[in-house]
């Protein structure tokens, strides 16, 4: 393979590298067409394809539900039990500290209660999982279970 030295740094001898190369000819073409000092153009679409686009969204048939479900929990955990039991924190550490109590344990927090409490739905759930309310439960207990977790970690020391 022969190849020319460039004249300037900023011109790229493509003719040499042609010469030397086997080459497909339609970029042959593009690339003797090509001013000196030139780049070569930014990659664009596959030959063939439709122009670059966001794809339409397609509509979720079960968005607007699970919407409904979530909802539900939302209104739930921040309203309802709100004003018959008071704020879940508080009640989920009454729970823990009687559940250690109970148990002979020294220590389980609201956030234990959070999960337990959750999982006692997954049971429910495996014995009937068409029983809509104990799937908005699960959803309202993830979202005090968090919540109960995140003022947890609020209170402990910083971590060196």
């Amino acid at each position: 393979m022969t190849v020319q030295k460039r004249k300037r740094d900023d011109e790229p001898d493509f003719q040499g590298f042609i010469e030397g190369n086997t080459i497909p000819p339609h970029l042959v073409e593009a690339l003797e067409s090509m001013e000196p000092g030139s780049r070569w153009p930014e990659p664009g679409p596959p030959l063939g394809s439709a122009p670059e686009s966001e794809p339409e969204p397609q509509p979720d048939p079960s968005a607007e539900y699970r919407m409904d479900i979530l909802g539900r929990a939302a209104h739930i955990v921040t309203q309802d039990r709100n004003v018959a039991y008071g704020p879940p924190e508080q009640t989920f550490e009454r729970i823990a500290a009687m559940w250690a109590a109970y148990l002979g344990i020294d220590v389980l927090l609201a956030a234990d209660v959070a999960a337990m409490l959750a999982l006692m739905k997954i049971a429910r759930i495996a014995t009937n999982p068409l029983h809509e309310d104990s799937w908005i439960d699960l959803a309202g207990y993830a979202a005090c279970g968090a919540d109960v977790a995140r003022g947890l970690q609020e209170s402990l020391p910083e971590q060196p």
